[in-house]
């Protein structure tokens, strides 16, 4: 008995549209479940490893275990335990000022402000110069200037934590020469 596939099927299939396989590796995945504990304890602020495990629904042998590698990459600090009724003392776990910093530039109209952000969001250091005209050479050198003194207050240790510049600036610089 010889069968020929049901052309129907044959032609609805090759219609289709073809699926494009998604997946994650391990290493893309537990970067992001790092990123979900470290804005867990960003938005409640310090929190033993038990209730970040409830926050964010992860198992708490995942939670020591991305604990463990984010207090290792100094990104996490442990805080003073808390003592509770039954079993061991809960060690909160808080995001480490130091453990990275971010420098924002803005370039106004009449004045420019640098300033340096450690990792709890918290503004450690703030440059400011006023001007009429946003001249490029004297932004440039004063951004420049900024960014030394950065590095110098950070040292090498903690310049090396920098993840990044963001500069904001109005789009057409000489639109506000006329106010």
């Amino acid at each position: 008995m010889n069968r020929s596939p049901d052309k129907h099927l044959t032609d609805s299939a090759s219609k289709a549209p073809k699926l494009k396989p998604r997946g994650s590796s391990q290493d893309g995945l537990r970067q992001y479940n790092e990123r979900v504990v470290l804005q867990a304890i960003r938005l409640n602020g310090r929190l033993p490893g038990a209730e970040i495990a409830r926050l964010t629904k992860l198992t708490a042998q995942s939670i020591s275990m991305i604990t463990k590698r984010l207090l290792e990459d100094e990104l996490l600090i442990k805080e003073t335990p808390q003592r509770g009724k039954v079993g061991q003392p809960s060690v909160p776990l808080a995001l480490n000022p130091d453990g990275a910093y971010a420098i924002g530039v803005k370039i106004g109209r009449r004045s420019l402000d640098v300033l340096l952000v450690d990792f709890t969001g918290a503004v450690r250091q703030r440059w400011d110069l006023h001007y009429d005209f946003a001249a490029p050479d004297r932004v440039l050198a004063h951004i420049a200037e900024c960014l030394g003194k950065i590095k110098q207050l950070l040292g090498a240790t903690h310049w090396a934590r920098i993840q990044g510049i963001g500069i904001a600036a109005p789009l057409n610089m000489g639109a506000g020469s006329n106010y």
